[in-house]
């Protein structure tokens, strides 16, 4: 068995994965090869107007939270995206850098196409 980092999602049991995922899966994975995290960097622009911000708020729509969800939805993973700075309500983006880790083997171009 490999050696697991603090913090490292897959460490903490199927309750760390997104909502849907398949954790048997996953875990089986872990357990028949390697899986290295890789930082991916994305390159945003939105429209911020029905946003409550980047940073999550419970029971508002926020940046940070949409985009948490949709590479949960993709990855399987329990992802929170770090953005390179904040915005408050209503305000756009134009080339605001954020990363996420992933243990996904999903091809990087595959996750741009997503």
């Amino acid at each position: 068995m490999r050696d697991k980092a603090p913090g490292d999602r897959a460490s903490q049991g199927p309750e760390a994965l997104a909502p849907g995922a398949n954790p048997g899966l996953l875990l089986s994975n872990l357990k028949t090869r390697s899986i290295k995290i890789r930082n991916i960097k994305l390159t945003l622009a939105y429209d911020g107007t029905d946003f409550s911000g980047w940073q999550v708020q419970p029971g508002r729509a926020t940046v940070q939270g949409l985009l948490g969800s949709a590479i949960g939805r993709l990855t399987g993973e329990n992802v929170l995206p770090q953005g390179s700075g904040r915005t408050d309500a209503g305000v756009h983006a134009l080339a605001q850098i954020a990363t996420f880790a992933t243990h996904s083997p999903i091809p990087v171009e595959n996750l741009a196409k997503a």
